[in-house]
Formats: structure tokens, sequence, C-alpha cells
């Protein structure tokens, strides 16, 4: 379990005296921002060859000094007030499939602002993973440290929105991605 109280000074902010840079205002470093937050996270290794990891945080994000007094006690925006994940990983230790390894899980991400006048919001979103493994040390002892895995995210290519700079200007997270991978260990 974690708690924390940061408090961050000079964070870009619009220029009161409107210069332009280009077609937008100039910002200046003289805003403040404070972010508190809990954290709890836990991880059981089971006698069963199963680890699971779960983990939740609960952020408050506060504009605490800005040029633009109506923004000051707003959330600061793209920071989720919810996160949580659990991922469960069974590893085969014996018998023929010795060396297997597969699990997934579930990454939660809350409700937050898209703006700092807190006018709209990015809504929240839920995603899944999951992964095979094998180690082919167990195969031949010749490959000793190798293995083998391919990791699968937002297997459900749930379409969602990852960040906003204006209500015109928002960006989709990453679709479902495959990845394999062969990895040495010594």
């Amino acid at each position: 379990a974690g708690a924390f109280d940061i408090t961050q000074q000079n964070v870009p902010t619009r220029d009161p005296g409107g210069t332009l840079c280009g077609r937008l205002v100039c910002q200046i470093q003289a805003g403040e921002a404070r972010v508190r937050g809990l954290e709890f996270e836990g991880r059981a290794s089971l006698p069963t060859g199963t680890t699971l990891i779960a983990s939740a945080t609960h952020l408050d994000s506060e504009v605490t000094e800005d040029t633009n007094e109506s923004i000051v006690g707003n959330a600061i925006p793209q920071v989720a007030k919810y996160l949580a994940s659990l991922f469960v990983n069974q590893r085969i230790d014996g018998g023929a499939l010795a060396g297997l390894g597969f699990g997934g899980g579930v990454r939660y991400t809350g409700r937050s602002y898209g703006d700092t006048n807190n006018v709209f919001h990015m809504q929240d979103y839920t995603l899944f993973d999951l992964f095979l493994r094998y180690d082919l040390d167990n195969a031949a002892a010749m490959f000793d440290g190798v293995s083998l895995s391919l990791n699968a995210q937002n297997i459900a290519d749930k379409r969602y929105v990852v960040t906003c700079s204006s209500p015109q200007s928002c960006y989709y997270g990453q679709g479902r991605t495959l990845t394999a991978r062969v990895q040495y260990r010594w």
C-alpha cells in the first residue's frame, strides 16, 4: 500500500498577456498542480503454480494555481480518478506440458476530464489481455535460457479515447495487438 501527495510547480499555462505563438496563445511556466493518491497492490503465489496480481489506485488531482483563475480547483485533464487491474499467471512445472505458462488479465481506467475547464469527459474503459509462454529448455537442454512468448493486448479490440488536447482533438488508444518474442536469459 502507498499514499502520496505530489505538487508540481512551473506547470505550463496560457500567457495572461495573450502573446501569440503562431495561431495559439503562448504558454508560460506559472501554474501549479497537485495529485493525492492511494495505491494498493497484492500478489499471491499459490503452490499450484498460479500467481495472482491485483492493484487498485485512487487519484485526486487538482489545478492549484494558474493564470486563468476559473480553472483553479478543477481536476487535471487526462488523470483518471480510478485505476485497477487483475492478472493471473499459471505455470506448469511437471509432466508433458512442463515449461508452459499462460494467463491473462483485465485493466480498468476510470473516467477523466479531457480539458482544464472540466467541460467534457473521456469515458472509462476496460481492456483484456492474454499471454502464452514456453521455456524451451524443457524440450532440450541445449535451449537452456530460451523462451518463446505470445502476448495479446486489448483482445476485444475495444475502441477507446486515451487522450484529448481539445474536444476536437482526441486520440484513440491502441487496438488489438499481438506480439511474439524469443528471449534468451543467461
